[in-house]
């Protein structure tokens, strides 16, 4: 039978997960604000909410025309079953978190900048970036709701 948390070790619960996020920064290397994008990609991905994913894809429009083109190469390369896919109990968005974090770090790649930034510092992708992290601090609060 599961063990469910205590009061006291659910006060806890931030700052483990704020631990193992600042290990992750520092393993992978990337920015604060790409590794903060994978978060919030992954929470509305997996959510099996799909007013949340809906809301993701909207954020897609805000991408300026000439940063589409590398994230339609990323989808044709990275190959989700059932392409971006939808959100339910049983299906994710772009398949799984493996998929969407293959097509972070495609994206990532072929919009590297020629001072070693990633996409987070293109100005032509800051209505993106603000969309999804809107929706993702959403999806967020949500999981924390249901912890």
């Amino acid at each position: 039978m599961g063990r469910f948390f205590s009061a006291t070790e659910m006060q806890y619960i931030p700052l483990i997960l704020a631990v193992v996020f600042t290990g992750h920064l520092v393993s992978s290397g990337g920015s604060v604000e790409n590794d903060k994008f994978v978060l919030q990609f992954n929470c509305i991905g997996s959510s099996g909410n799909q007013q949340l994913c809906n809301s993701y894809l909207h954020c897609l429009n805000a991408i300026e025309y000439q940063y589409k083109k590398p994230y339609y190469e990323c989808l044709h390369q990275v190959k989700p079953k059932g392409g971006v896919g939808s959100c339910s109990n049983t299906k994710e968005l772009y398949e799984s978190t493996e998929k969407r974090n293959e097509l972070n770090g495609c994206y990532v790649s072929l919009t590297r900048q020629p001072d070693g930034s990633d996409w987070t510092t293109i100005p032509g992708l800051n209505g993106f970036k603000d969309c999804v992290s809107n929706v993702g601090a959403q999806c967020l609060q949500d999981k924390l709701k249901v912890v």
